[in-house]
């Protein structure tokens, strides 16, 4: 349910968007035409949608960690050992 939860949460951030540009367009339009004024009830349709979304993202629990880069960790850990046990063979010698 909490994965339902946070993306309906995506969803409104995505509509936040789209009224944004919207936004956007008539600000830009406002200055083509001299007459016109922006419309900011999209703006603070935005707003809200950003908070409303933002609220639902947050009660969902966060992701797990991904394990995309597993392979080059595990091979800087091999290589960081390997180092080690050159400086204490090294340091046996001396």
């Amino acid at each position: 349910m909490s994965d339902f939860i946070a993306r309906v949460g995506t969803f409104f951030y995505l509509v936040a968007i789209t009224f944004f540009v919207l936004f956007v367009a008539s600000d830009s339009a406002a200055v083509r035409a001299a007459g016109e004024k922006t419309n900011y009830d999209f703006f603070f349709i935005a707003l809200i949608l950003t908070v409303i979304g933002f609220f639902f993202r947050k009660r969902a629990a966060p992701p797990p960690a991904a394990e995309r880069f597993r392979m080059i960790r595990k091979w800087r850990e091999n290589q960081k050992a390997r180092a080690a046990e050159k400086s204490t063979l090294q340091k046996e010698k001396k």
